[in-house]
């Protein structure tokens, strides 16, 4: 299969090459030579292009969540650092807690 490899997704760089580090079952992937970012691992070198060409976009929903529990991380983060609150002491506060809960209401 000749199919040809689409640009770095991160660097945009096309200085992209298959690789085949040795041997075991997902021993194919994509490097790319200007910021090292990989592809998944395949069983063969045909899989990891397409791989490589077609990348998986995570959902609205699924950035959603994570981006409020990042936020709720930070807020635990901020209480304890900041105010030298203990993790107990945050929770009572429920800045991440209602940060956790806006998490699972469905997205308008």
């Amino acid at each position: 299969m000749n199919e040809v490899l689409k640009p770095c997704p991160f660097c945009q760089s096309n200085d992209v090459l298959p690789r085949t580090p040795g041997t075991g079952r997902y021993q194919h992937y994509i490097e790319c030579d200007g910021c090292g970012s990989e592809g998944p691992g395949a069983y063969t070198e045909a899989e990891a292009i397409w791989a490589w060409n077609t990348p998986t976009i995570p959902s609205v929903e699924d950035i959603r969540r994570e981006a409020f529990e990042e936020a709720a991380k930070v807020a635990d983060k901020y209480a304890e650092d900041v105010w030298g609150m203990t993790e107990e002491e945050a929770a009572a506060c429920n800045i991440a807690t209602a940060i956790r809960a806006k998490a699972k209401e469905p997205s308008r």
